[in-house]
């Protein structure tokens, strides 16, 4: 009987009508073949790791910032840099326990670096080496013009500093957006403008300095859609991206908001709260990816590259571990969500820490014959195994079970050596599975081998 092509999933696409649709991709990066001749249209591959790269105070991570090539870190109630070397020296105290913003500007000899933290803003001279609270309550904030930006702390106005001076703020120098009364709740600088978000709409303004203000509203561009959480804002692919009002992800194409989620995932969202949103940004090794986590529910990362939708989970967790994520020298870096530790990503390294394997599983479309039975002789992947990073302590294992009824009743799990360091190229069957009518197929790795799978065929036979 000869084998013929199963299609891999090419995104998370979960319906809450679960015979529907089950379809899920965690940990593994959508591929799409950009010339003919590969192996199969698409592969599946693994997610980088999180190599331990340093403990910075207790955490939570609150913010992050790469200063000129310098890494700095509020984690818990204190500011820090963070060496090449991975050494965690201590600046100052930042209050509070949520989310901060940080930016930067350029002054004589050196930066000044902001944090908002909504109740007050702080401004640490690296010239100097000082940590100084303006008094000031800032969110959102950003840099523009030689000026720092970002909203007050009723959200009822946003304000910037003066030039090149982050600790200095003139009560002449606020601003309101006035085309709703609704509350602002973000902002952002995109294409040299300022981005003004509020519950129900978007106001742009442009530094355009007259006699009484250094803003002017954009007449025009007002985009008739809110946003439920300011932390959700984040620069992409020369555009901005954010959770909306109606718990859809948006991206801005000129003043026009673009949906880019899915009804599905509109239905997992309203599990959770809005409040607990917060997202950040990836880009490497061709992947361009905004990643939106819910406290409170599941990790989405959105690769702008191919339009799809994957999920991310960290061990034992629904949710990917990392509260922020940035780039430094060349290198990536991501602060935990529950301790101190900062994590440098890692391709090839199958683990989140010191010894939690990386979870990477599939769940596939519904297999069907319009009703009629069908008999599963046989399931194979093809895996580039053999390939791993780090010195393997144990094989474990690559396994595949499956639902006859649509993903409430699973069967057992059927479990598969994923081969050794240097086993490349593995097929693993699975064979003699069953009748059914239809069905969904899961597949998991837990193996320490960053094995990016390439294809799946299977024999079936129809009645």
């Amino acid at each position: 009987m000869r084998w013929q092509d199963f299609p891999l999933p090419d995104g998370s696409y979960s319906d809450d009508t679960r015979p529907w649709s089950q379809q899920d991709v965690v940990n593994y990066l959508p591929t799409f073949a950009e010339l003919p001749g590969t192996r199969s249209r698409m592969k599946l591959e693994p997610v980088p790791g999180l190599k331990p790269y340093a403990v910075v105070g207790d955490g939570p991570h609150r913010g992050a910032r790469d200063v000129e090539g310098r890494s700095f870190v509020v984690s818990g109630n204190r500011l820090y840099r963070v060496t090449a070397a991975g050494v965690a020296i201590p600046i100052g105290t930042i209050p509070g326990t949520g989310f901060v913003s940080m930016t930067h500007n350029q002054i004589a000899g050196g930066n000044e670096l902001v944090i908002g933290t909504r109740d007050n803003s702080y401004v640490y001279n690296t010239a100097t080496d000082t940590l100084t609270a303006t008094g000031v309550g800032l969110s959102s904030v950003d840099f523009l013009g030689q000026m720092i930006l970002g909203l007050s702390a009723d959200r009822r106005f946003w304000r910037h500093s003066a030039l090149a001076d982050a600790t200095t703020y003139s009560d002449l120098d606020v601003y309101s957006a006035e085309s709703a009364p609704d509350r602002l709740v973000g902002g952002i600088v995109s294409q040299s403008e300022w981005l003004a978000f509020g519950e129900r709409t978007i106001e742009t303004f442009v530094n355009e300095p007259t006699e009484n203000a250094a803003f002017q509203r954009m007449t025009g561009a007002v985009v008739e859609k809110g946003c439920a959480n300011g932390n959700t804002i984040r620069r992409l692919d020369n555009s901005v991206f954010w959770l909306g009002d109606d718990l859809i992800v948006y991206r801005m194409q000129g003043y026009q908001p673009v949906p880019i989620s899915t009804k599905a995932m509109a239905a997992a969202f309203r599990a959770c709260d809005p409040a607990k949103a917060f997202a950040f940004t990836y880009e490497d090794h061709g992947y361009v990816i905004y990643y939106l986590t819910f406290q409170d529910g599941q990790t989405w990362g959105y690769d702008v590259t191919n339009q799809r939708w994957h999920r991310r989970e960290s061990f034992g967790l629904d949710r990917w571990r990392l509260n922020t994520l940035f780039k430094s020298n060349g290198e990536w870096y991501g602060g935990d969500y529950s301790n101190g530790n900062l994590y440098k990503l890692e391709w090839g390294y199958m683990f989140e820490g010191e010894n939690a394997v990386l979870p990477r599983r599939l769940r596939s479309g519904v297999m069907h014959s319009n009703g009629n039975r069908v008999f599963v002789h046989g399931l194979k992947a093809t895996i580039d195994t053999g390939q791993s990073a780090e010195p393997a302590t144990s094989p474990g294992k690559i396994a595949l079970r499956y639902s006859n009824d649509g993903g409430h009743n699973w069967a057992d799990w059927r479990v598969k050596n994923p081969g050794e360091t240097g086993d490349f190229l593995k097929e693993l069957v699975w064979r003699r599975l069953g009748m059914c009518r239809h069905r969904v197929w899961e597949f998991e790795d837990t193996s320490p081998y960053p094995g990016a799978v390439l294809a799946a065929s299977m024999q079936v036979e129809s009645q």
